[in-house]
């Protein structure tokens, strides 16, 4: 009996130190896309319609919205992006906000994380969820510089970004907007307000 209670009091700490590791990770992204010119709109915010919450949602300098999902803790064996159920979790994430009927306003989530995967299992889920284009692009949250790029990006450059899926500079277009990316505006809170039902 006093194995076991051991053992959860163990459990339950970890899990207190994983949210609060989250909690910290989460203010870090929020202050890495304010400190390079993104207005952030919402925090946590929910869609109801597929059930799922996204961590940001922010427009970026020219007017350009996306949305966010935030992945990454400061210790710990795996973390970030590192650990397969933490990529496949963020992948149906991003899956279920391409079937969101929000997800017209918005290029494809973007993933920000304190750790990437280099090599493995993880790695080709992310590669093959970016060939795809069910993710916008995965950034290190301390990556100030590829940040700051992108907070000044035209939709045409972030479209590019998303056609080569990788962190080279933003100033070559690959490919135009598409017609649904050239009709996508600024979100305003009221906007998503009224949309979101908040």
């Amino acid at each position: 009996m006093q194995g076991r209670k051991q053992k959860d009091t163990l459990m339950n700490d970890f899990q207190r130190m994983a949210v609060k590791q989250g909690a910290g990770f989460e203010k870090e992204c929020g202050m890495a896309l304010t400190c390079a010119g993104f207005e952030i709109v919402y925090v946590q915010k929910h869609l109801d319609d597929v059930g799922i919450t996204l961590d940001a949602v922010t427009n970026n300098k020219k007017g350009v919205p996306m949305a966010w999902e935030f992945k990454g803790s400061l210790q710990g064996h795996r973390p970030g992006l590192i650990r397969t159920d933490t990529v496949k979790k963020a992948i149906c994430n991003a899956w279920l906000f391409s079937k969101s009927q929000y997800a017209e306003l918005f290029p494809p989530l973007f993933f920000m994380c304190s750790h990437e995967p280099e090599r493995g299992d993880a790695r080709r889920m992310l590669d093959t969820a970016l060939n795809d284009r069910m993710i916008a692009a995965v950034i290190n949250s301390r990556n100030g510089l590829f940040l700051i790029k992108l907070a000044n990006a035209t939709a045409d450059e972030v479209s590019s970004l998303i056609a080569r899926h990788d962190h080279a500079p933003l100033e070559i277009p690959v490919k135009k907007a598409t017609k649904t990316e050239k009709r996508r505006r600024p979100v305003s809170k009221a906007q998503l307000g009224i949309q979101f039902n908040t």
